[in-house]
């Protein structure tokens, strides 16, 4: 006998999805411009959300929580993201329940302190922590790298890069590192920035300090730095808050960072890719919830606005669009329900860029039906594009996901290492 997919909800599911659903019209839909104007929620509103039990879905009861399977936590994420896509990230932690597997992020998790994850670039981890030293090829021809000699013609070449060695100092438009004392020269161990380190082969000098631009969490007390060979937790940081009217996810808030030193690992590469599916989960339930909001808007738009004696909807070019939207927002749901069903990291990172460029294509076609009107605040058009824009940039974006999945279909060893 043949075993068949079932794609419906359980008894207790369908409660929850219609707890989800009353909780996002009721205390988020109606208000979202002004969670948005406010840059966060209302205690009453973290207080129900907390009282439903989503902050928490993924904790194993154990932890305090609910223990949902992810395939459940991803469609209560889309509900609530369909009312404002914020909602997710300002009223939780991202990877709540990854982050309490370790012994120090279990503190933060139990304290619920706001945090914020961020996704290294694809075969760049070590490359990117601060105090690391990297040489070699991939280095050399990474435009900002510091590369110190003897690196080689092809570094010396590379505009903005700074070449620690007597050749550099000749070079034009290159940047030479000057010293910063003769205390740190003599310490054992130290990174020397100066004459001494310009002689030393194979040295590297990495800025003391790295800087995020942005994260959707306002002041966050600690950062979650995932990359391929592990997960490191970073608390010793300086965050001011940042606010533009052009940024996505406003309610959530918005922060930019400096990592004062490297963080502790509190990770290894499995548990990495553990963090990565919940978080790829996430960040595609809430597209596709924001994507589907938007659709809807538009279609109903479209049906009232009329145009040459007719509704805009009945306009073959306008309605060809909004059933392709639609059927692709149908298709995207299915590839992440069956991705998050399964949790195999591959095909999340598959379904995770899918559901991207789905979204993506889908807000930009719901805004253009609305014409002009799509950029006024009267509608959530505008809004639903900024949002999902900026979630489409979290935990690597597409390219990222991309990449990571690359490895079921090519077999690949390393497939952040694509170029």
């Amino acid at each position: 006998m043949s075993t068949v997919i079932d794609f419906g909800l359980s008894e207790d599911e369908r409660l929850l999805d219609d707890s989800a659903r009353r909780f996002a019209d009721e205390q988020l839909r109606s208000h979202e411009r002004r969670h948005e104007a406010a840059r966060g929620y209302p205690d009453a509103v973290r207080a129900r959300h907390r009282a439903l039990g989503f902050a928490t879905m993924l904790l194993s009861e154990s932890a305090g929580g609910v223990g949902l399977p992810l395939a459940i936590a991803a469609r209560v994420w889309e509900r609530l993201a369909s009312a404002d896509p914020s909602a997710p990230f300002g009223l939780g932690v991202p990877a709540l329940a990854a982050l309490a597997r370790s012994r120090r992020g279990a503190v933060l998790a139990r304290d619920r302190r706001p945090g914020a994850i961020i996704v290294e670039p694809a075969g760049a981890a070590a490359r990117n922590q601060p105090g690391t030293n990297v040489v070699g090829a991939a280095a050399r021809n990474r435009p900002g790298t510091n590369v110190v000699e003897p690196a080689g013609a092809a570094a010396r070449n590379q505009p903005g890069t700074n070449v620690v060695g007597a050749a550099a100092r000749s070079q034009p438009g290159t940047n030479v590192v000057e010293p910063v004392g003769a205390a740190a020269r003599n310490q054992p161990g130290t990174t020397v920035i100066g004459a001494a380190a310009r002689n030393q082969p194979g040295t590297v000098i990495e800025p003391a300090a790295q800087e995020i631009a942005w994260v959707p969490c306002a002041r966050p007390a600690w950062i979650a730095m995932i990359s391929s060979t592990g997960v490191t937790l970073s608390t010793d940081l300086i965050a001011r808050d940042i606010d533009r009217p052009s940024l996505g996810l406003r309610a959530a808030g918005a922060s930019a960072v400096m990592i004062r030193s490297p963080g502790e690992p509190i990770g290894d590469a499995a548990e990495a890719a553990c963090w990565l599916v919940e978080l790829r989960v996430l960040a595609a339930a809430s597209m596709l919830g924001a994507a589907r909001d938007a659709a809807d808007y538009a279609r109903s738009y479209a049906r009232g606005r009329v145009a040459f004696g007719k509704p805009i909807a009945h306009h073959q070019g306008l309605a060809f669009q909004l059933v392709e939207c639609a059927t692709e927002l149908d298709a995207a749901g299915l590839v992440l329900a069956v991705a998050a069903a399964g949790e195999q990291p591959d095909r999340v990172a598959a379904a995770h860029a899918f559901v991207t460029r789905t979204a993506l294509r889908v807000v930009e076609r719901s805004l253009q039906a609305l014409g002009g009107h799509g950029y006024l605040y009267d509608h959530p058009t505008e809004k639903r594009m900024r949002d999902v824009r900026a979630l489409a940039s979290l935990y690597g974006g597409a390219t990222t996901a991309e990449r990571d999945a690359a490895d079921r279909v090519l077999v690949l060893t390393d497939p952040l290492e694509l170029r």
